[in-house]
């Protein structure tokens, strides 16, 4: 995700396009790792009050999501599974907009996520 890229997410505040850029830059320093590896970030789903799920690729991936926890945006948690964990999810209140209306149980087992 380029710079132009954050600056033109529609509906997105402006938190949360300077925690992107600071993530990003983070991830796209050349810091002498495998140059062959740069992160990607995907917002699939965007709630400017204080959520957000996408992904993240570089050379592997997961799919993510951010809060906003105490007035900060942060990577909440990140998972390769199928769908999120229903605990992850009530532990940051995730609305059924972005955080999908399945998710995991304790047994792993889908089920229905109400937020």
């Amino acid at each position: 995700m380029r710079d132009s890229d954050i600056e033109n997410l529609a509906g997105a505040p402006t938190e949360f396009k300077t925690y992107l850029h600071q993530e990003y830059a983070k991830d796209s320093k050349d810091d002498g790792t495998d140059s062959q590896c740069h992160a990607t970030i995907l917002i699939a789903q965007l709630d400017p009050r204080g959520w957000a799920e996408g992904s993240v690729s570089d050379c592997g991936g997961a799919n993510v999501y951010w809060a906003k926890v105490n007035g900060t945006w942060k990577l909440a948690f990140g998972s390769q599974e199928e769908a999120p964990r229903c605990a992850d999810l009530k532990k940051y209140a995730f609305p059924v907009a972005v955080g999908g209306s399945s998710c995991l149980d304790n047994s792993s087992k889908k089920v229905h996520y109400t937020g």
